[in-house]
């Protein structure tokens, strides 16, 4: 990278990092690996607390509204307060007790083998590896989706100029004519190149100008939103929208508020990200603040779009059918959109090889201990993810919404909501029995007792460790809160699949 563009967006150089390091690449051959080696400069407080809103915000805001929209107004805001807090406290527990490891799973396997075992330990720490796999698999997969949903209206609008007729938001897939499949084999095939090569510096360079495409993306949505404020009289009823009418009707609760749970489990994780975004802050002492701030806007920014983006799109200038992706409710001849669904195409096409960069990164290197073992193994290793982006979008072509949902709480169950209050509970349980890993209980006693007290009568000092040691109703219910993430990890994956309406809501007709 160059001095003058590093100068020009101080953010660039974090941006790099954070999609290298973005889940949890544990990479034993540094040499090997130069972008992952380069050194993030010193930038202020506002350049952090951006990079930890640009690591969050990705183009999965295009299924925002179509959340709200299945949630409601009023549990979309709850949800996204109340997990965007959940996913704070977790995110810094990865800061907190994985600071001192190159990677959280190495965490959890030292702080699990102080109590449970070296097979326990071996066995959780192979589990945070294989989800943080999952969790890059599923963004590429959810990125596949969306670049082709959003280019086909594209292919087809240029087939349609030189005489095909071609509906161009019939997303079935159809070998009998042109389709997305069609689309979708093609993709594969100018892709493919991309996801073999070894260095993809370049890439990373020009990913990230993706926070501009993005931000461009997210106005829009509110401004739709505010639109529509002004020229479409609402109500507040449960009463179904019907086509052409003036008047249209919001939902302040949904029928299924737990699909944007998990769709917010996807879009709050940065936790394998965090450390190297903190680690570039020139104040390190305002590294917590920071990092809530971030949060604090990502929540907005998720509230804003989601909630506007609901109300802009049930407007009277869009269908009634909602749609799981924004760019649906326009015509695929719509000039004026044309141009937002480039941007979203030309910034998740330069994310995409990536994303198979980082989980080849992952598997080789607990395989074989090298990112690029060999040419053959890497051509098949990309095969294969080709043919699994292929049968995604074959079986889930028209179900984004409900693909992020089932992504975000499945792979987030064990990376959120089970392992970092797991490790939190054994390191108070090694904190009570003063075997803390990193000696912090013994220097607790130690102020204790008194750094300069000379303590000779051993009765005394057993005495004092007995009481200290001692397990006391605040100790029960901190497991018991510490717990209670565990259970809404729980609960988010289990309502994905068993979806339960919560409110009682029926639309009349």
């Amino acid at each position: 990278m160059s001095e003058d563009l590093a100068q020009e967006n101080p953010n660039e150089n974090l941006i790099e990092n954070n999609i290298i390091n973005e889940l949890n690449i544990n990479n034993n051959n540094n040499d090997k690996n130069p972008i992952q080696n380069e050194e993030p400069k010193k930038v202020n407080s506002f350049s952090t607390i951006l990079s930890i809103w640009n690591t969050m915000i990705g183009s999965s805001t295009v299924s925002l509204p179509y959340n709200v929209y299945n949630s409601g107004i009023i549990p979309a805001i709850f949800l996204s307060t109340i997990y965007g807090l959940i996913c704070f406290y977790t995110c810094k527990v990865y800061i907190d007790l994985g600071s001192k490891h190159p990677d959280f799973s190495i965490t959890i396997e030292k702080y699990f083998k102080k109590v449970f075992g070296d097979k326990i330990a071996k066995i959780a720490k192979f589990i945070q590896i294989l989800f943080c796999i999952l969790i890059t698999l599923g963004g590429l997969l959810i990125y596949f989706l969306i670049i082709n949903q959003n280019l086909y209206p594209i292919s087809c609008l240029i087939l349609n100029k030189i005489g095909l007729e071609i509906d161009g938001l019939d997303l079935t897939p159809d070998f009998n004519r042109f389709s997305i499949v069609y689309l979708g084999i093609i993709l594969c095939i100018i892709l493919f190149p991309l996801t073999i090569k070894k260095d993809i510096g370049f890439l990373v360079k020009l990913s990230s100008y993706g926070i501009y495409f993005i931000s461009i993306l997210i106005i829009f949505v509110i401004i739709t939103g505010i639109t529509s404020l002004i020229n479409t009289g609402f109500s507040f009823d449960y009463i179904k929208n019907k086509p052409n009418s003036e008047e249209r009707h919001l939902k302040l609760f949904g029928e299924n508020p737990a699909l944007f749970a998990g769709t917010l489990s996807l879009g709050y994780f940065c936790h394998t990200a965090i450390l190297p975004v903190l680690k570039s802050n020139k104040n390190q002492e305002n590294n917590t603040r920071d990092l809530f701030l971030g949060y604090c806007f990502v929540c907005l920014t998720f509230s804003l779009c989601g909630i506007l983006g609901y109300i802009g799109f049930s407007g009277k200038n869009f269908d009634v059918d909602f749609k799981d992706n924004w760019f649906m409710f326009f015509e695929y001849d719509n000039y004026y959109i044309l141009f937002f669904r480039l941007l979203n195409v030309f910034q998740l096409i330069s994310v995409f090889p990536i994303l198979v960069y980082v989980v080849r990164l992952q598997i080789f290197n607990s395989v074989y201990d090298n990112d690029y073992p060999s040419r053959k193994l890497v051509i098949i290793y990309g095969s294969i993810i080709m043919i699994i982006c292929l049968l995604v979008l074959y079986f889930c072509y028209n179900f984004l919404g409900k693909l992020l949902g089932i992504v975000g709480a499945t792979t987030s169950f064990f990376l959120i909501y089970t392992f970092p209050p797991a490790v939190k509970m054994v390191n108070h349980y090694l904190e009570i029995k003063g075997d803390n890993i990193d000696d912090e209980a013994d220097n607790e006693l130690n102020c204790i007792v008194g750094e300069n007290d000379q303590i000779n009568d051993e009765n005394v000092m057993k005495k004092i460790q007995k009481e200290y040691n001692k397990v006391n109703y605040k100790d029960v219910l901190y497991f018991i809160g510490q717990s209670l993430f565990i259970f809404v990890g729980i609960a988010t994956v289990v309502f994905q699949f068993v979806p339960i309406n919560f409110f009682g809501i029926t639309l009349e007709d």
